[in-house]
């Protein structure tokens, strides 16, 4: 059996369109790696005029 879990990165505005905090990121999924979850997807959650929000990460682990 499988445990599944999401977590959203949400975009820091700039003018180039929505940047993320790798270190952020990177923290929190080595901190869920830790706990024995593994990365299986990262995908984008869209703005207006194709300006991305969030990163949704899919993560699972044996449960």
């Amino acid at each position: 059996m499988w445990e599944y879990i999401t977590i959203q990165f949400k975009s820091v505005p700039s003018f180039s369109g929505g940047k993320f905090d790798s270190v952020e990121m990177e923290t929190e999924l080595n901190r869920l790696g830790s706990e024995g979850y593994e990365l299986i997807s990262i995908v984008a959650s869209n703005k207006a005029f194709g300006e991305t929000g969030y990163l949704i990460a899919f993560l699972k682990r044996r449960t």
